[in-house]
């Protein structure tokens, strides 16, 4: 099976960052599957160039770094610049890499579900939604969204994609009585908790 993952902050092993993505995508070649990543040209923490190649292969998983606007972290205004400017490199690039059998979004930031739909709709394939916070439920809790024409249109957005996905993974089981109070069908739902190996000291 041939997996696409869109992803602007993925990190692997050589980078500072939460490895879920590598770690998932290292378990899926391992198995035989065929893992390609799009994501973004820098360090998500520090917001600096990671200055590796535009496409390489790390330990079998196919790594596509686009360009990107190099605010991210600098502030609302440079995040979104950052988050749109992923979200336009991710489409062209999601549109070059070729046939998939699934494509993956992650969210949030909700920005980068965007391309991972187009191009599963564009391919005729599935896509998959990976939730790993409630969006826009921890922006308006934050603080962050407080006009309420811009929560409801965010709120559109989120039920628009929960219902193109075919499938919809989770990250914390509370996530999956949430998603049922919208009216996604349990079937749709997966729970993908974070873990480690066990390791003797």
């Amino acid at each position: 099976m041939r997996v696409l993952l869109v992803h602007q902050a993925y990190a692997d092993n050589r980078q500072p960052g939460g490895v879920r993505h590598f770690e998932l995508a290292r378990r899926l070649t391992a198995v035989g599957h065929e893992v390609t990543i799009i994501t973004g040209e820098h360090c998500y923490l520090s917001g600096k160039p990671l200055r590796r190649p535009y496409r390489e292969r790390y330990q079998g998983i196919e790594v596509v770094r686009v360009p990107t606007w190099p605010t991210l972290g600098s502030g609302l205004i440079g995040k979104v610049a950052s988050y749109v400017s992923f979200m336009l490199s991710a489409l062209w690039a999601g549109m070059r890499c070729g046939a998939h059998d699934v494509v993956m979004g992650t969210s949030p930031p909700i920005f980068q579900v965007a391309p991972a739909w187009i191009v599963a709709a564009l391919r005729r394939c599935p896509f998959v939604l990976e939730v790993r916070d409630l969006w826009p439920a921890f922006a308006v809790d934050m603080g962050v969204l407080r006009n309420r024409l811009v929560i409801r249109f965010a709120e559109r957005v989120e039920r628009f994609f929960y219902a193109r996905a075919s499938r919809i993974i989770v990250n914390s089981p509370a996530y999956i009585d949430y998603l049922k109070g919208l009216g996604i069908e349990p079937c749709k739902l997966s729970n993908i908790t974070h873990g480690s190996s066990a390791i003797s000291i």
